[in-house]
């Protein structure tokens, strides 16, 4: 079996083989001081399951793809959902001063409700940009 994996993980995508995917991004600047940004991702994905049996439906890129064994029941099927809404006031634009609030949420369905989360969180921040080199 040849995979791209280090230390038995993989190096390519976390949800590993047979998947799709979707990712938007929306950045809105109001009256130059205020940032709105909206994050959404989507996955959906084939897990192999509790029940497979050692079947591989793909998600797994240890085994072998060269003869896929089907089990008798359908993989599992997950959709992953990651939302980060959030709202900025930009202090001062040369250093990039700003003040964040926003609200991150995960959503895996099927799954039970301690793996999925949501929070509320406040930031400070500052992207200072460094113009001479230390040797």
């Amino acid at each position: 079996v040849m995979s791209y994996t280090h230390d038995q993980e993989g190096l390519a995508h976390p949800f590993g083989a047979y998947f799709s995917e979707a990712v938007m991004i929306l950045d809105a600047r109001v009256r130059k001081k205020v940032l709105l940004r909206a994050k959404f991702n989507m996955g959906v994905y084939n897990s192999n399951g509790p029940d497979s049996l050692g079947y591989n439906y793909g998600g797994n890129i240890l085994l072998s793809d060269r003869d896929p064994q089907e089990g008798p029941d359908d993989p599992v099927v997950r959709q992953l959902n990651y939302l980060d809404l959030s709202a900025s006031y930009l202090f001062n634009q040369m250093s990039n001063m700003q003040f964040t609030i926003g609200y991150w949420m995960r959503d895996l369905t099927p799954a039970p409700d301690q793996l999925n989360t949501g929070y509320l969180y406040v930031a400070f921040r500052m992207a200072i940009f460094n113009r001479y080199y230390d040797f």
